[in-house]
């Protein structure tokens, strides 16, 4: 199921912060965190590297094209840590037509 719905042409935030297990220390540098976007038929786009910053946080503005096709998309987020386990996580979103009728939120 897919945690948002979004239409065309539309910018995606993705901003990470990362911490330890105890989600009190802060994780800095050196770390990698990549993010992978693929399409509803599969089809994986070019991985993108977040940029740090700040300390422990990464950010990518991505546009999403105005010609994406519709469907069920999946950021897949890797986060490499040279002296620890990386970690992935995958979220979904769905691509509604252009022309569908912008959800509103009350």
């Amino acid at each position: 199921m897919a945690l948002f719905r979004i239409q065309p042409p539309h910018v995606l935030y993705f901003r990470v912060e990362t911490r330890d297990a105890s989600e009190l220390n802060v994780l800095a540098n050196p770390l990698a965190v990549d993010l992978t976007l693929y399409r509803p038929d599969g089809t994986a786009l070019t991985p993108l590297s977040l940029t740090s910053v700040a300390i422990g946080v990464w950010a990518l503005n991505w546009p999403l094209p105005a010609d994406a096709p519709e469907g069920s998309w999946t950021s897949y987020l890797t986060i490499t840590d040279p002296v620890g386990p990386s970690l992935h996580r995958a979220i979904s979103f769905d691509v509604l037509p252009a022309s569908a009728p912008a959800e509103t939120t009350t």
